[in-house]
């Protein structure tokens, strides 16, 4: 379990920082044997992305992406190291997904483990081609600017998401109108028709009384057939959503 931790020396100087113990009582140990008296003490729950299903989930956005990579290059740039760009930015968050990533990456550097690790423990936000860059660009010493080109890249997917769903709204819009008259006319205009023609006693095409026929049918079983229709939509993009292939 990793802990975030607010301290204080024996000079009375504060310490913040993480500690990973499998419990409480261990965590304010390995604190006293720093001989560190704690003020506060919170655990930290880190967002893997595949616990606890929810469909408005709180997780990293695309823009989220883009701000850590682009900040973290320019803060590698100016000559700062990268536990101190975590801890500026850090400041900036209050809670969110960004400050427990932030939190995460911070806790495997001072475990000694490279800094692309935390994004490879994430697959649902990076892909491969991003940790790969990462690590080679950490292992060859150019990690600031592979972080620019990736920030660059992120922008131009974001650029480009932006695009689909805009050129997206109108017809999404015509398919919901579409749904809500097809319903409108099983349910109240094909059998209020289906009556007149009945009505007459006259002979009625075999196409029309397919029509007519379609529309009672989903007018009889419509509290089956709309919950259905909404339902298998919803279930195959949330199901094709958690397939990564």
């Amino acid at each position: 379990m990793l802990y975030h931790y607010l301290a204080q020396d024996q000079g009375g100087h504060f310490k913040e920082g993480t500690i990973e113990k499998p419990t409480l009582q261990l965590a304010l140990n390995a604190l006293a044997d720093k001989h560190l008296k704690p003020l506060t003490m919170k655990p930290i729950i880190l967002d893997t992305g595949r616990k606890n299903f929810s469909l408005f989930k709180d997780r990293l956005t695309i823009q989220d992406k883009v701000f850590l990579t682009k900040y973290l290059s320019l803060m590698l740039r100016v000559g700062t190291d990268l536990f101190q760009a975590i801890d500026i930015l850090l400041k900036d968050f209050n809670s969110g997904p960004v400050r427990r990533f932030l939190f995460e990456t911070r806790a495997n550097l001072q475990n000694g483990k490279p800094f692309w690790y935390t994004f490879s423990q994430h697959p649902e936000y990076f892909s491969s081609v991003t940790v790969n860059l990462l690590k080679a660009g950490e292992s060859s010493g150019n990690l600031e600017s592979t972080l620019t080109r990736i920030s660059t890249n992120l922008e131009r997917e974001k650029d480009l998401q932006g695009q689909v769903k805009a050129s997206l709204v109108y017809p999404v819009l015509l398919l919901i109108a579409s749904y809500v008259m097809a319903i409108f006319l099983a349910t109240f205009a094909v059998p209020k028709l289906a009556q007149v023609f009945m009505s007459t006693g006259q002979k009625i095409p075999t196409f029309s009384r397919i029509v007519l026929g379609t529309g009672l049918f989903i007018n009889r079983y419509a509290y089956i057939i709309v919950p259905l229709s909404l339902a298998l939509p919803i279930g195959l993009y949330l199901y094709f959503k958690k397939t990564t292939k």
